[in-house]
């Protein structure tokens, strides 16, 4: 890197103190550090999950569970690393099928046991 984009660089992060303290760099850009050192804003956000940035503002806003983010003046940030934890703990569950109808046919043919047949009683009657 020639020494006059350097100076530019300097220049540029003294104007914008809060962009040198958090990495937070313009259109998504990266320099130095990881993901989990980045603040990113809403519209980088919204790009990286492909979701709109009004549903993000209302996750934000969610009195139970709100997506975490810093305000700072009227601009949200974001850590992708607990953006990430936060979309972990909204995993949809897998079910087996195959396994649950197999449970429910036990139970009502009389074949389970006196366990699943406690279980399945409020279902099969």
């Amino acid at each position: 890197m020639s020494q006059a984009h350097l100076q530019h660089d300097d220049a540029k992060r003294e104007r914008h103190p809060i962009r040198s303290m958090t990495g937070l760099q313009s259109r998504g850009s990266r320099r130095g550090g990881g993901d989990s050192d980045v603040f990113i804003d809403l519209r980088e956000l919204s790009r990286r999950t492909g979701l709109s940035r009004r549903t993000l503002r209302s996750w934000v806003a969610d009195p139970v569970r709100p997506l975490p983010a810093f305000q700072v003046g009227s601009k949200l940030l974001f850590k992708w690393e607990e953006v990430t934890r936060w979309f972990e703990g909204h995993r949809v569950a897998v079910v087996d099928l195959e396994g649950l109808a197999a449970d429910v046919t036990a139970a009502l043919s009389g074949e389970a046991s006196d366990e699943e047949k406690w279980l399945f009683s409020g279902i099969c009657g």
